[in-house]
């Protein structure tokens, strides 16, 4: 047993580290991936089989569940539930790949978050399932930190990308939670200190792009100049006293 769990832990970590350009291709970790890979690879054949079964079966009269409807069910409870995380990231990866992003906001399970975090801050798709995932589970003000680190982010996003993503985090901060989450003093500070946060970056963010539109609409800032300001301003929110001087 302790032995299976080491070779999980080193698939798990080839999984983590894989995206680095750094890693070696040859890295010993991978043989252990690609040996889990190879079964989990027959499990989507399963997956697919399952699938296509229910969506080709014929009518089915109201109020009863077909026996390919049951076994459906029951298929996707087996690979939901699993508590082996290297497959579960082989599953998302598997979902992710063929489109079907909107199946990772129906399993209720750490594994999602953890899946979605390792690469929110260099993926935009993954970063914008999170904040979906937290709001889909009522997470309102996870769902606001996510979108407000979006905003603020380095990835590609325009400055009007990054103001609605400011303008959706500051009405899920402002999102009252019934429960215990909300009820402690800890979390209604951090949820204050976050809506004011969020609101002053949204407050420079409308500043800039106000900058932006009137050099958008002034002519006499020409070629290479011009292009590289509304670059400058088009992109990530800069300090006020930045944006004033342009």
């Amino acid at each position: 047993m302790a032995q299976e769990w080491d070779r999980g832990n080193k698939a798990l970590s080839w999984i983590r580290d894989k995206s680095d350009s750094n890693v070696d291709s040859n890295d010993a970790r991978r043989e252990y991936f690609d040996k889990r890979a190879s079964c989990y690879t027959l499990i989507c054949k399963v997956v697919e089989a399952v699938d296509q079964a229910y969506n080709t079966q014929g009518p089915v009269p109201d109020g009863v569940i077909s026996q390919v409807t049951r076994r459906k069910h029951e298929a996707y409870e087996q690979i939901n539930n699993s508590d082996d995380e290297v497959f579960q990231n082989y599953l998302y990866d598997w979902y992710m790949q063929n489109g079907w992003a909107e199946r990772l906001l129906e399993i209720n399970s750490p594994f999602v978050v953890d899946y979605l975090r390792q690469s929110s801050e260099t993926n935009l798709a993954h970063a914008d399932l999170l904040w979906r995932y937290y709001a889909h589970y009522n997470d309102y003000l996870s769902a606001a930190e996510t979108q407000y680190q979006l905003a603020k982010s380095t990835l590609p996003l325009s400055l009007e990308k990054r103001i609605e993503y400011l303008s959706r985090a500051k009405a899920n901060a402002s999102t009252r939670m019934n429960g215990f989450a909300e009820n402690g003093v800890r979390n209604r500070q951090s949820r204050q200190e976050l809506l004011r946060n969020i609101t002053d970056h949204l407050d420079i963010a409308n500043i800039q792009d106000d900058v932006l539109q009137r050099i958008k609409g002034d002519e006499r800032l020409a070629g290479k100049r011009r292009e590289d300001v509304i670059d400058h301003l088009n992109g990530q929110i800069h300090p006020l006293d930045e944006v004033s001087f342009l």
